[in-house]
């Protein structure tokens, strides 16, 4: 018990100690305030140190200390979670894009068009197409067959699939 007391004593001595050298190395009186709320909370803990131990507060402190530091890390990389399930998506949702550009290119120029700029707009919900604006130069009938095989390709309405034919150079 007598060891436990001097331990405390020590550890007090030390912390004024402490207290006096950061106090004396601060350059501006205007930290001064707020170093002191910081080293009076320790004070707090170092003079309460022997009360925990002797009610075995310490351990809960520890423990709910360990909790809530878990805690940030799992929001932490709940956070990051997102984070890389929105550029998973993103990332999906530009090589469907460059896919279905490609396909409609080469659908274009299998109906003997050649396609000049292809658009396509996604749905919201990534559930699907919701426009394709094509620019092509060729003949009206092998426009009007190509849109046919693009609504029926992509399950649009003939307003979803806007064709657009230019002048052919």
């Amino acid at each position: 018990m007598a060891d436990a007391i001097y331990g405390w004593i020590k550890n007090l001595a030390f912390f004024f100690i402490f207290l006096t050298v950061i106090l004396n190395l601060l350059p501006d009186e205007k930290y001064r305030r707020y170093v002191k709320s910081f080293l009076g909370l320790l004070l707090l803990l170092v003079v309460c140190k022997p009360l925990f131990s002797l009610f075995g507060l310490g351990d809960v402190l520890a423990g709910y200390l360990r909790k809530e530091s878990i805690g940030e890390k799992f929001d932490e990389l709940e956070n990051s979670a997102g984070i890389l399930q929105e550029q998973t998506d993103e990332y999906y949702r530009e090589a469907v894009l460059a896919e279905v550009r490609s396909q409609v290119e080469d659908a274009a120029r299998a109906h003997g068009l050649t396609p000049e700029e292809v658009r396509v707009q996604m749905r919201s919900d990534g559930g699907g197409l919701r426009l394709l604006s094509v620019s092509v130069r060729g003949e009206e009938r092998a426009a009007r067959s190509f849109q046919k095989e693009m609504m029926q390709t992509y399950e649009l309405t003939e307003a979803q699939v806007q064709i657009t034919r230019l002048a052919v150079k």
